[in-house]
């Protein structure tokens, strides 16, 4: 069930399906093993949101998306390292030029320039997005309700690019822009796993 506002406008898995099924085929390499659905439910409302949001955390579930991304990027973390980490370990919070809002993450509209520094600055990583901003009402509440994966890269003729995935379906950071502009994104990072042992996980209807 997706968190009230969000939209399912794309097809085939929602935005947390997608994102744990990238996060899946990683552990599995490690553990023989997906990741349990209770461990990346896991809410840290020490860690984040407003008195108002905590009123509101069983209906609205404000960040869900947050929380999720979190929990997926430390969980693989764990065991590439082999040792326990702090939920915001994985926090994207250093781009050079742009400052870093609290569970809140940079504008939207600066994807490309974040991305371009990441991709320089972080070579071997991907990364998980948590869409956010004021959404719904009664009351209006700064909710996270999108996720996204981003690769970015420079091809064989060093042009930079970005794949970006929604939902099993590539989009682009300029979709992103169209529809989210005004909005933020706060990143998580991964590391990209071995590809040639990479085992997309079995679906079953």
């Amino acid at each position: 069930e997706l968190p009230q506002g969000a939209t399912q406008t794309l097809p085939g898995f929602s935005a947390p399906g997608f994102t744990k099924l990238v996060a899946d085929g990683m552990y599995y390499q490690h553990t023989g093993r997906y990741l349990r659905v209770d461990d990346v439910l896991e809410k840290h409302l020490d860690l984040r949101g407003s008195a108002i949001g905590l009123e509101f955390e069983q209906y609205r579930h404000p960040y869900f998306a947050l929380d999720w991304t979190r929990n997926l990027a430390r969980h693989l973390a764990q065991i590439r390292y082999n040792e326990v980490l702090h939920p915001e370990d994985m926090d994207v919070r250093e781009v050079p030029f742009f400052e870093y809002v609290e569970d809140v993450g940079y504008r939207v509209t600066d994807l490309w320039q974040i991305m371009y520094l990441l991709a320089l600055l972080e070579p071997g990583n991907f990364y998980f997005g948590s869409i956010n901003g004021e959404l719904g009402n009664n009351p209006v509440l700064w909710q996270h309700f999108h996720q996204a994966v981003f690769f970015p890269y420079f091809d064989q003729t060093g042009v930079f690019r970005v794949a970006v995935m929604e939902r099993n379906v590539e989009t682009g950071i300029d979709a992103l822009i169209r529809r989210y502009s005004g909005r933020f994104i706060h990143f998580v990072r991964v590391s990209a796993p071995d590809t040639r042992n990479f085992l997309v996980p079995k679906i079953q209807f």
